[in-house]
């Protein structure tokens, strides 16, 4: 906008105008590294302010003349331009996971990082936050072994004189960073140690780079490493682009659940829950590193295998980032023995309540699923050759149920699913708004009685011979058995419906209202 359309637009004179606009014009530009200064930040937010309360002001119809496109706000071509610049946006925003989801092979290393950087005590981090500490360990998946260390402090640019708070959270002191090196010095020295160890990222090998050399991904405690302050220190000195190597990770935090069936809460939880001490200092970036490697030698040894990919739905809230699984075998080694598993699908209602009760209780949980599945949690993704060894089970619940198989591929896929949730199950419990006809003494057969989801299940259940099924019919506000004697459904007291333990299924419906969460809240809480 021209001086006089702005003088139109805004309660400023001429001169008061000019003045701003002076003011902006001598801003030192963002890329060399100053930031602006505070009387600069209020020219432009009056300046800002102003339009927008003059735009807030104006009538839907001529609001249009004032944008950019020249297209009335709400039209039909001004929603597909917005959906279309949407679009441009997650995929920016999920470059680095669609990358790392090409990946689908187990790797030899896990190269473990922890920055450290700048930082205040309250209020806003500084900008940018530079990174003041890389240290990296490489760590040897099969040895479970740490066989290299790189390790550096940087000094900042942007803020070179470090806060009180940060040298007491971290330990590192002034002069410490000021005898330091650069954050691209280190990124040189970084990659030169990479290619001194004859490793390659597995992100770069899948593009043809040194196909025969061992492999690595990055391994973080959470995903602020590199997915913001990495990317964003760079951005902010020249538009540097982030590394390919450094565009795909681990997320230990994920990784532990899947292995454990427990909500990771930090490193420090980790080590306790694990009967690990912690070492060194909390917050010093190679202490954490070492600390981080000792989480994964524990996890390596009890059946994790990094390296392979999750399932990520981009609706959903599952961090794509996440590129370990769990262990392929159907259960983890670590629970092997202690029996408390609990199988589901990942879906919204039960599912999701059955997560947080084993979780709770201490159960591993393992959520199954498919690749392009929705679901709001991190479940174990089933390979093609895994769904279709489902299809005979599926083809004879059909045939139970006196139902045809679904043609959408998607809902046959759910239905697949649930055969992996029963199959190696020791006892299944369900929990169905569907209201069962009464027949005798208790229900009649399952055929055709049970809808949707569950009645697939609960039918490959019995199929499998599942040696107890219980079901609870929300209508009916009982619990039931199934009996393979009769081949029909008994009325059982809620207080003989044992507590779930052992290797067990959990399913129901994703609309359980407050009567279906309360029976399943008091069935994990009364006594064994």
């Amino acid at each position: 906008m021209t001086t006089k359309q702005l003088q139109q637009v805004l309660p400023m004179t001429e001169e008061e105008i000019a003045m701003e606009i002076s003011i902006l014009k001598a801003a030192v530009p963002k890329f060399q590294s100053k930031r602006p200064t505070e009387v600069e930040i209020a020219a432009c937010r009056r300046i800002k302010n102003g339009i927008k309360q003059f735009l807030n002001a104006l009538p839907s119809d001529q609001r249009c003349l004032f944008t950019t496109s020249g297209e009335r706000v709400g039209s039909k071509k001004s929603q597909a331009s917005n959906k279309a610049k949407q679009t441009r946006k997650k995929t920016r925003k999920y470059e680095q996971i669609n990358l790392a989801l090409e990946h689908d092979s187990p790797v030899d290393f896990v190269c473990v990082l922890d920055f450290e950087a700048t930082c205040n005590s309250g209020g806003p981090a500084p900008r940018p936050q530079e990174i003041i500490e890389f240290p990296s360990l490489m760590l040897d998946v099969r040895s479970r072994s740490v066989i290299s260390t790189f390790h550096h402090y940087i000094k900042p640019h942007v803020h070179p004189r470090l806060s009180d708070f940060c040298t007491e959270l971290t330990g590192i002191t002034q002069s410490t960073v000021d005898s330091g090196i650069s954050l691209f010095q280190a990124l040189v020295l970084h990659q030169e140690w990479l290619d001194n160890l004859g490793i390659v990222s597995a992100l770069e090998k899948q593009v043809g780079v040194n196909p025969k050399k061992p492999t690595f991904l990055y391994l973080t405690c959470g995903d602020w490493d590199l997915k913001i302050c990495l990317p964003r220190q760079l951005d902010y000195h020249n538009h540097q682009k982030v590394p390919r190597h450094f565009k795909g990770w681990i997320n230990i935090k994920q990784a532990y659940r899947n292995v454990y069936g427990k909500k990771a809460g930090g490193m420090t939880s980790m080590l306790t829950h694990l009967g690990l001490d912690l070492e060194g200092r909390h917050h010093s970036g190679i202490d954490d590193c070492r600390n981080i490697s000792r989480i994964c030698a524990r996890m390596l040894e009890d059946g994790w295998v990094p390296g392979r990919k999750l399932n990520f739905d981009k609706d959903s809230n599952v961090n794509a980032t996440h590129l370990e699984s769990v262990n392929p075998n159907i259960v983890n080694p670590k629970f092997a023995n202690t029996g408390s598993i609990c199988f589901s699908g990942g879906a919204d209602g039960a599912d999701i309540l059955f997560d947080e009760l084993a979780t709770k209780h201490g159960h591993a949980i393992v959520h199954y699923g498919f690749r392009g599945m929705k679901s709001r949690t991190v479940f174990h993704t089933l390979a093609p050759e895994e769904l279709q060894e489902a299809d005979e089970p599926v083809r004879r619940a059909s045939m139970f149920l006196r139902r045809k198989n679904p043609r959408k591929p998607y809902v046959r896929n759910l239905i697949k699913r649930n055969y992996f949730q029963v199959r190696a199950a020791e006892r299944v419990y369900a929990v169905t708004r569907w209201n069962l006809k009464q027949g005798g003494d208790g229900l009649q057969t399952v055929e055709g009685q049970l809808g949707g989801g569950t009645g697939w299940a609960v039918a490959m259940a019995v199929i499998l011979g599942v040696p107890e099924i219980f079901l609870y019919a929300i209508e009916k506000g009982k619990w039931y058995r199934y009996d393979y004697d009769g081949c029909r459904w008994e009325v059982v007291e809620n207080t003989l419906v044992p507590r779930p333990e052992g290797r067990y299924a959990g399913i129901g419906s994703r609309h359980l209202g407050m009567q279906g969460e309360a029976v399943l809240r008091a069935l994990y809480s009364q006594t064994s």
